[in-house]
């Protein structure tokens, strides 16, 4: 399975697969499985599986998943963004329906969902049919974008794969999407949403080391991305400073009690907070310069 272009280190990882036969198994090096809806009533049985893992670095080629049974099988890989620190289980798959039918469109529906502002939202459908001729188009679901889709019935399987990045608000329900078929073969199919949590923020840009003179000022920033609106406090040596609550902070006026000190700022978004590096203040003093007169 070909990995997605661009993946860094601290991407989540979402690897989802569909088997043509029920009862069978899915197992990968390296990631976690965190389950998919149970084999469906559908004239053939599906196997489905969800795995999870964090990028540790800059990945591409391809990833080996190991199928144990007959039948064709689909897989599809997708990448979120710095939700490292969101470790998946069980408990984030959080809405699922399988079934058979032999209608076109079918419209199949994941059921459950509960999600918050800030969530990424995966929703993985896939169709198992009875013959390779047939083709499928899909729609997808309101608020969702088309990540990948395989529309030709490869090894009797096709599925599409849809996201909806940082929800904007509280989500519950079902998410449905339409499939249409080309063709007259008997279908099943499966439905299943991942949920992945608001990491929090994340600082983009520390606050840097400065050096102030005495009788003048000095000027600390930070740049952070999050979920929602961001607040500030920036600290001295560990303590609150009153009124320190913008992405930069410029010091009273110097003198050489400051010379030492360290400021560092803790970031809050909707979801959590964290708190940036140190930086120093160094301060020195200018010598005053005479001038002779000649």
């Amino acid at each position: 399975m070909t990995m997605p272009s661009g993946v860094v280190a601290g991407d989540q990882l979402l690897a989802f697969l569909s088997g043509d036969s029920s009862g069978n198994s899915w197992s990968a090096t390296g990631w976690t499985a965190i389950g998919g809806p149970t084999s469906s009533a559908t004239p053939d049985g599906q196997s489905f599986e969800c795995f999870t893992r964090v990028a540790t670095g800059s990945e591409g080629g391809t990833q080996t998943f190991t199928y144990t049974g007959s039948g064709g099988v689909l897989c599809i890989i997708t990448a979120h963004s710095g939700r490292a620190s969101a470790a998946l289980t069980s408990s984030n798959l959080v809405a699922t329906a399988n079934t058979s039918s032999n209608t076109s469109p079918v419209t199949m529906g994941a059921t459950g969902l509960t999600a918050t502002s800030g969530d990424d939202l995966v929703a993985f459908y896939a169709l198992d049919d009875g013959t390779t001729t047939d083709t499928f188009s899909y729609s997808a679901p309101t608020g969702f974008t088309v990540q990948q889709s395989n529309t030709a019935n490869t090894n009797f399987n096709a599925g599409a794969l849809f996201t909806e990045d940082n929800v904007s608000a509280g989500a519950t329900g079902t998410i449905t999407c339409t499939a249409t078929r080309t063709g007259s073969g008997t279908s099943g199919w499966c439905a299943y949403v991942v949920r992945i949590p608001a990491a929090g923020p994340t600082i983009t840009s520390q606050p840097q080391a400065a050096t102030g003179i005495a009788g003048q000022t000095a000027t600390f920033s930070v740049t952070a991305t999050g979920s929602g609106g961001l607040s500030y406090q920036w600290r001295k040596n560990g303590s609150n400073i009153g009124g320190a609550t913008s992405s930069s902070y410029t010091t009273p006026t110097l003198d050489m009690t400051y010379n030492g000190a360290l400021y560092d700022v803790i970031v809050t978004d909707s979801v959590g907070s964290v708190t940036s590096n140190t930086a120093l203040l160094k301060v020195i003093i200018v010598p005053a310069v005479a001038w002779l007169r000649a």
